[in-house]
């Protein structure tokens, strides 16, 4: 004769149900879809090869590339804007949003739980209900098994989210910061431009009066005196061009930094000076487009996409959901608890048929993956170019920088001796007019030459994806 054991039978029972879960989550440590996963810079093929480099063994900028200038007015600017700009407290609401989305699809691998607590009164009565009071406690219980990698693709895209709303985030940084140092450097221009002209045109002032002096002595005719006032007026006539430069880049840097106008002018004072910051050295040109944040942005978003087909594609199998309840009754609360009872489900759902709408959706998934994986390579490629015509600019600036500046002071060595002769009789006054007209014109092609230089570095740090690209962000609970 068999001896009963007690509970042996709700053991059995456990154990096999254990066994049973056990095997599920083995079969969910594979998930379907393909590798969301995308190839380098490198291994597209595209940025094997540079025609341009500044040097072969250099070491990419750092990060605070603005450093570089030296200049503590600019500095100071760049970070007015950091919490003034409202691009960039846009692209911060975005990154918030999308790290949010992925505490969402973390909170999907954890059960789900509830509860109720009741208690109900009934009055009159039956012959086979009693009235009384009865108090009911449950607490219920449910998860959904990762069968095929849903949640764990979902998770995937999630974080690729959050790195595309970082790297975009990046982008708009290097782009403020890039714009406000160009329009500083404008607005330096600008004025030094200005300076330049208002002082030739004192220059050519003196001259006026000195050719007037003359011909009233009859030593120079009405045609020179003529041509002398020619001169100066239109020096005079460019001025309003150059103040109108100048309070354009100021308007613009208020607007960046968050400023009044009055502010920044008052900041930028009467200095007249264009900062300058040496070229950088470029590394690797792979590394380079590594860097680049609209390079990563692309990237992260390929293998979004490529794990949303994989979420697509589980979500047409079947899911398998396992549910338990505690539930108790009586007439008290202690009556409730000490008579629960205890009930284990599990669920298998489905759909059978569905005229071809799963299908459609993991087919137009596959072709949002597609694209984007084609936007990537044209990424890399429109960084490619940005990058080399960069490199090729800055080093060209500053060839054409020092070739002006020999021949501004060559131009000006020629307008001192022009005027020595011409008091000395030995040349014409339209010999020292032309010479005049061209130190003018060499002076401003200088100053040009001088921004554009530094506005080229500028540009080859934003090709490099310089200006705060190494920044970290604190992650939030559960992320």
């Amino acid at each position: 004769m068999r001896t009963r054991i007690p509970g042996l039978r709700e053991f059995r029972r456990i154990r096999r149900m254990g066994s049973i879960a056990l095997c599920v989550i083995g079969m969910s440590a594979c998930a379907i879809g393909p590798a969301p996963r995308v190839v380098s810079p490198k291994e597209t093929g595209i940025a094997v090869a540079y025609r341009t480099s500044l040097t072969p063994q250099g070491a990419v900028p750092a990060v605070d590339w603005w450093a570089a200038f030296a200049d503590p007015t600019l500095l100071a600017l760049l970070h007015e804007a950091e919490g003034a700009n409202a691009d960039l407290a846009v692209a911060t609401q975005r990154l918030r949003q999308a790290r949010v989305n992925l505490v969402a699809a973390n909170g999907a691998f954890f059960p789900t739980l509830g509860g109720t607590v009741g208690r109900s009164r009934l009055s009159g009565g039956n012959a086979t209900v009693m009235p009384g009071e009865t108090t009911s406690v449950a607490l219920t219980a449910s998860y959904e098994i990762d069968l095929f990698g849903g949640k764990r693709r979902a998770r995937t895209a999630a974080v690729a989210d959050r790195d595309v709303s970082i790297e975009n985030h990046r982008s708009v940084e290097i782009s403020l910061l890039t714009e406000i140092a160009i329009n500083y450097v404008g607005a330096r221009a600008a004025g030094n431009r200005l300076r330049l002209a208002e002082g030739n045109l004192a220059n050519q002032q003196d001259t006026l009066q000195l050719v007037r002096w003359r011909a009233m002595a009859g030593l120079a005719s009405d045609v020179e005196v003529e041509q002398a006032a020619q001169l100066y007026a239109q020096t005079q006539a460019s001025l309003p061009d150059l103040r109108l430069a100048e309070d354009g880049a100021i308007n613009r840097l208020a607007t960046l930094t968050g400023l009044t106008s009055g502010q920044v002018a008052t900041r930028l004072g009467d200095s007249t000076t264009i900062p300058v910051a040496s070229v950088p050295a470029v590394s690797l040109p792979v590394d380079a487009l590594r860097q680049r944040p609209d390079v990563r942005a692309a990237e992260h978003s390929v293998i979004a996409e490529l794990a949303r087909v994989g979420v697509r594609q589980a979500a047409v199998l079947p899911s398998l959901i396992l549910g338990g309840s505690y539930s108790g009754y009586g007439a008290n609360w202690s009556a409730a608890t000490l008579n629960p009872a205890l009930q284990l489900t599990g669920l298998l759902a489905g759909s059978l048929f569905r005229g071809g709408q799963d299908w459609a959706a993991v087919e137009s998934q596959k072709a949002v993956a597609a694209v984007a994986a084609a936007n990537y390579r044209g990424v890399v490629r429109a960084a490619m170019e940005d990058l080399e015509n960069s490199i090729r600019s800055a080093s060209g600036a500053v060839e054409k920088t020092t070739a002006l500046g020999d021949a501004d002071a060559a131009a000006q060595r020629a307008v001192t001796l022009a005027q020595i002769r011409y008091r000395s009789g030995l040349t014409d006054f339209q010999s020292l007019l032309d010479t005049q007209r061209t130190a003018l014109s060499s002076q401003q092609s200088l100053v040009q030459a001088q921004a554009d230089q530094a506005i080229a570095a500028i540009r080859l740090y934003k090709a490099l994806g310089g200006g705060w690209s190494t920044r970290t962000f604190a992650p939030m609970a559960s992320e």
